[in-house]
């Protein structure tokens, strides 16, 4: 397994399969749930063990992120051109009834 570690010890990455940058080989006993639950910063490497980092702080959840005003922009302006399509494909419709022709 490799295991990235910041300079504090604490497990920012991992992989068990593979490798990773800068990462360092450990062959130790792993705590359960490791590879299924693995979040950085939850861990840390301490005495050649893989342990829970004290001072782990979960991360507050973000919040949903609004669109900004050019965003806000350009889907008000494909909303508009879609209307616009929709107009000229009934125009061309009922232009072609006038003349007797099927659409």
């Amino acid at each position: 397994m490799k295991l990235l570690l910041d300079d504090k010890n604490v497990i920012i990455g991992m992989a068990s399969i593979g490798s990773i940058e800068g990462a360092i080989d450990y062959n130790g006993l792993i705590p359960d749930g490791f590879e299924e639950q693995f979040k950085p910063n939850f861990y840390m490497f301490k005495n050649n063990l893989i342990v829970e980092n004290p001072d782990y702080v979960a991360p507050e959840p973000s919040a949903p992120i609004a669109p900004n005003g050019v965003q806000t922009m350009v889907m008000q302006q494909a909303k508009t051109i879609a209307q616009m399509q929709n107009v000229l494909i009934q125009q061309s419709k009922d232009i072609a009834e006038l003349k007797g022709v099927k659409a």
